[in-house]
C-alpha cells in the first residue's frame, strides 16, 4: 500500500478532539449532566474538562478526579468508522448488547481506549486508560459513551467495579435526545470529507489488518 495513503488513513483515526460546555449540577454522590443530545446522572462528582471548543455541543468530556474516572459523551450522524477503528486498531472486544432505560447499547471493552487520555506518569506522557465503550443508535444519529480509568478495576466482563458501580448506573438513567442535524462523523473526528472518504475506500480495498501492519512504518 502507498505510504501516503496509509498516512491519510491513520491521520483521521485520531478520534475526539475534546470538549466543553455542558450543564452540571452537583449532589453529594452524583452529578446531573444535561447536554444538547443526552441527559442523565453520573455516579460521583465530576467536572468538565477545559479543552477545545470545537463542536462542543456534540462532544462532552468530564472526569471524576477523586476516583480517576474519565467520561466522553458524543453524538454524530454515525459512528461506523469509529467503531471499526476501536475494534480493529485498539483491540476493542464486544462484551454485550443490552437495553438500559429503553435504549439498546452495544458495549465493548478496550484495554487502551484512546479517549480521555490524561497525564498519569512523572514524565508527563499521555497514558491511554482501559475501559468500556458504548454505542447506541437514535432517530437522528448515533451516540457514543466511554468510561475509562487506570485506578478503578475493569476487564472484558460486566463483573467489575468500573462497570457495576459506575457504568451500569449511568446507562440505567441516561435519556437520549432526538437532536436535529448532528455533525457528520468526519467532522467529529476532525477530518475533511475527502480524507474520510479516501480512508473508507482504502480500508475497503486493503482491510484493517493491512493498515495495522503498516502502522510502524508511518509513525
Amino acid at each position: 500500500m502507498n505510504k501516503y495513503i496509509l498516512i491519510a488513513v491513520i491521520s483521521i483515526v485520531v478520534v475526539v478532539g475534546i470538549i466543553a460546555l455542558f450543564t452540571l449540577s452537583f449532589s453529594e454522590k452524583s452529578t446531573e449532566i444535561d447536554t444538547k443530545f443526552l441527559s442523565g446522572t453520573i455516579p460521583g462528582v465530576v467536572v468538565k474538562n477545559n479543552a477545545s471548543e470545537y463542536l462542543s455541543d456534540w462532544k462532552v468530556q468530564c472526569n471524576d478526579t477523586a476516583n480517576k474516572i474519565y467520561y466522553d459523551f458524543i453524538m454524530a450522524d454515525s459512528f461506523n468508522f469509529t467503531k471499526e477503528y476501536l475494534i480493529n486498531m485498539r483491540g476493542g472486544e464486544k462484551i454485550d448488547s443490552k437495553e438500559y432505560n429503553g435504549v439498546q447499547w452495544e458495549i465493548y471493552y478496550c484495554r487502551s481506549t484512546g479517549f480521555s487520555t490524561v497525564f498519569e506518569s512523572a514524565e508527563n506522557f499521555f497514558i491511554p486508560q482501559p475501559g468500556y465503550l458504548c454505542f447506541a443508535s437514535g432517530k437522528n444519529g448515533d451516540y457514543f459513551i466511554s468510561i475509562s480509568s487506570g485506578k478503578v478495576h475493569s476487564n472484558s466482563s460486566m463483573d467489575t467495579e468500573l462497570f457495576e458501580k459506575y457504568l451500569e448506573p449511568l446507562l440505567n438513567n441516561i435519556t437520549l435526545k432526538d437532536s436535529q442535524n448532528p455533525p457528520k462523523e468526519y467532522q467529529i473526528i476532525n477530518s475533511t470529507k475527502e480524507d474520510y472518504d479516501n480512508a473508507i475506500n482504502n480500508i475497503g480495498q486493503y482491510g484493517w489488518e493491512t493498515i495495522k501492519n503498516n502502522m510502524m512504518y508511518i509513525l
